[in-house]
């Protein structure tokens, strides 16, 4: 399962998704609320809420927020 239907299944309003490091850091500090997934070969990124793997979200409490997702 992606990590993008298990956020979904924990509640998620919306994910926005980018390819860009630096546009998702920028997305969360404009929606500070905001959770921030991501990782690069691997390993989660510096200052992520959660790294990609669906298993990290299955007791997290996404309901309402939105996603800034990047991998």
């Amino acid at each position: 399962m992606s990590v993008v239907c298990s956020a979904f299944g924990a509640g998620a309003k919306e994910i926005l998704s980018v390819a860009d490091i630096e546009q998702a850091f920028l997305l969360k500090q404009q929606f500070p609320d905001a959770i921030l997934i991501g990782e690069r070969q691997g390993k989660k990124l510096a200052g992520a809420d959660y790294g990609n793997s669906p298993s990290e979200l299955d007791q997290a409490n996404l309901n309402g927020k939105t996603i800034i997702h990047t991998t």
